[in-house]
């Protein structure tokens, strides 16, 4: 994720996000059981998720308190799931 900028959202217990242009990485580094991550605060409009690097879509959700990213199970023990978000 060569140039890209953090703090665009707070750092999350589960890990980070950066963004550059039009594409939000979602970095999850410490998933829980639920099988999703939510981020607060989100208020872009979102047209894609897709996992990172195999680009496998991937189910969301965009609220008005934020976005859930359902997580790929094929990520899962992996050190640092990649989440490519495509804004609109």
């Amino acid at each position: 994720m060569y140039g890209t900028r953090g703090n665009w959202i707070a750092p999350q217990e589960w890990g980070v996000v950066t963004r550059k242009d039009k594409t939000g990485y979602v970095h999850v580094l410490r998933p829980d059981n639920k099988g999703y991550i939510f981020i607060p605060g989100w208020k872009d409009p979102v047209t894609a998720v897709t996992s990172f690097p195999s680009v496998g879509k991937v189910k969301f959700k965009l609220q008005e308190e934020g976005l859930f990213i359902y997580l790929d199970p094929a990520q899962a023990g992996l050190i640092d799931q990649v989440y490519k978000v495509d804004l609109k």
